[in-house]
């Protein structure tokens, strides 16, 4: 009779279930790169007209949030080369819609940052999905998963306190790293 169970490697595998180091990995360029990349987009807003401060603030976040999620990403799935430039694009079309929304609609604060996240992560998801669609059946799942993700944090957006993008990383990445466990794991 044939045996088909593996035996661990170190005990240290034992220990550890699959997928918890993209789960934290996730969390961790998450909290990075969305905190270091808005904090940077914060900073270089200033320097731009105030009405394209919110494109500026995205595409900053964009391009080191997606820089930081590649390179955890390209050791799970291959062919993801789009993934920064379309995350860099959601990013600032996103946000800069967002803003523009919330601002129409008079909201500020909690509100503000409902109507910006909801909006930011429909377009951030929807231009994700387009590169994960190719290698993940379920792929589609990641736009609700990043709706909700940026929502929630976006739920504590202070408009003058840039360092808040850590903590807006680190709810995005918990939120999202549970979707992409499942989204590679369930395939």
């Amino acid at each position: 009779m044939e045996n088909n169970v593996q035996e661990p490697k170190s005990e240290a595998d034992e220990l550890i279930p699959p997928g918890c180091s993209l789960f934290v990995s996730w969390i961790i360029v998450n909290t990075a790169g969305l905190g270091l990349g808005w904090l940077l987009g914060w900073w270089i807003s200033f320097l731009t007209p105030a009405l394209v401060s919110p494109a500026v603030i995205g595409g900053v976040t964009g391009l080191i949030q997606g820089g930081f999620g590649w390179i955890v990403l390209q050791s799970h799935k291959k062919n993801l080369f789009w993934w920064i430039p379309v995350t860099v694009a959601g990013w600032a079309i996103g946000f800069t819609t967002g803003t523009l929304v919330a601002q129409s609609l008079g909201v500020s604060e909690v509100g503000f940052g409902l109507v910006t996240g909801a909006v930011t992560g429909t377009v951030l998801g929807t231009a994700q999905w387009l590169v994960l669609q190719k290698s993940m059946k379920r792929a589609f799942w990641w736009i609700p998963a990043s709706i909700f993700a940026l929502t929630s944090a976006f739920m504590f957006y202070r408009p003058n306190l840039s360092p808040w993008g850590f903590v807006y990383g680190m709810m995005y990445g918990i939120v999202t790293s549970v979707a992409l466990l499942w989204l590679i794991y369930a395939e």
